[in-house]
């Protein structure tokens, strides 16, 4: 862990929140993370391009998406690699994918099946992250043995951490290991505890100051302890509890709870903070906001639906701090 100076989250996250991300523009909301419509009309052209000379008709690119699907089924996603390359220049941009889509190309799935299924040789990558779920669909059988939920549409899982990145662990992984499952998650939160790296600073927008933390894929698994990041000391700031959001894979905003009657304009700031943030950074996980109430005492609090529709789930106290307010805001609509 290194901090980092609070300057530059300022003005990291200064500029995510002031950045309209350009609702009205035709181009996809993937692409518009350039916040130029020129670039991002030339990126899309770019991956066309790039993806065109590759596969030819072997490959379909949706548009819309950001997404390329070849004859055999396998997807690239190119909306992360949109966020990578903010203020690089279009030769970089095709180094940059084409060095991606020779390490995809290098990909062998039945090799990372074998080493997936060897307790041996994935305990030491085990880790744990929150996962968005489905809220509209039950989540699938084969998850649950190794998920936790914390809302209903938010869960912490296992996963391995691959060169392909992460790697949710399901039930017919973990079939394989005869180990037990309590094991299995001792150990992922223990590396997770001693692996992922990460950064603190703090961080400022016009309607409120909060701890951000960012870091590699597994950041998010570090909400379930925050004392082990903050440092025992802090267990005062948490007197009531704190505020939190993934608005990514590898941030969280951590806003305590000082003093339950800016509870309201807390959460305001901090969803506000999030949405925006979300659209300038790889791995968009959402808004949606949590109650941190000690280890391993995580609870949904604000879920944003369908349309944008907000639903406050907070248990009490908190849903009497937050009130009927939340969704009528201007700010919020």
């Amino acid at each position: 862990m290194s901090p980092t100076e609070p300057t530059a989250a300022n003005a990291r996250i200064t500029n995510a929140v002031t950045t309209n991300p350009g609702h009205d523009d035709p181009l996809p909301l993937w692409a518009n993370v350039f916040g130029n419509p020129g670039v991002a009309r030339s990126f899309v052209s770019v991956v066309s391009d790039i993806v065109e000379q590759r596969w030819g008709p072997d490959a379909t690119f949706d548009r819309s998406r950001g997404q390329a699907t070849l004859l055999d089924g396998r997807l690239i996603n190119f909306a992360n690699a949109a966020c990578e390359l903010i203020g690089f220049d279009e030769p970089y941009w095709r180094r940059y994918l084409f060095s991606m889509l020779s390490e995809f190309d290098s990909f062998d799935p039945a090799e990372l099946e074998r080493e997936l299924r060897s307790w041996s040789q994935v305990r030491g990558r085990l880790r744990v992250r929150l996962f968005p779920t489905d809220g509209d669909d039950p989540i699938d059988e084969s998850w649950e043995l190794l998920q936790r939920p914390v809302s209903a549409s938010m869960s912490f899982i296992v996963a391995a951490d691959a060169e392909i990145g992460c790697v949710p662990i399901t039930a017919d992984v973990f079939d394989h290991w005869d180990t037990p499952v309590d094991q299995v998650w001792q150990t992922a939160i223990e590396n997770t505890g001693t692996q992922v790296e990460y950064r603190i600073a703090m961080a400022r927008t016009p309607m409120t100051g909060f701890i951000m933390i960012e870091g590699d894929l597994y950041t998010t698994g570090l909400a379930r302890d925050l004392t082990g990041i903050l440092g025992a000391e802090s267990d005062g700031l948490f007197q009531h509890g704190a505020l939190i959001a993934a608005p990514t894979s590898r941030s969280l905003f951590i806003q305590p709870i000082i003093d339950p009657k800016l509870v309201l304009d807390d959460t305001v700031g901090l969803i506000s903070a999030a949405a925006q943030f979300q659209h300038s950074e790889p791995g968009a996980m959402g808004c949606d906001i949590f109650w941190y109430r000690g280890v391993d005492n995580l609870l949904g609090a604000v879920e944003f639906g369908p349309g944008g529709s907000i639903r406050t789930t907070a248990p009490e106290p908190l849903a009497t701090w937050l009130g009927n307010e939340l969704a009528e805001r201007p700010d919020m609509r």
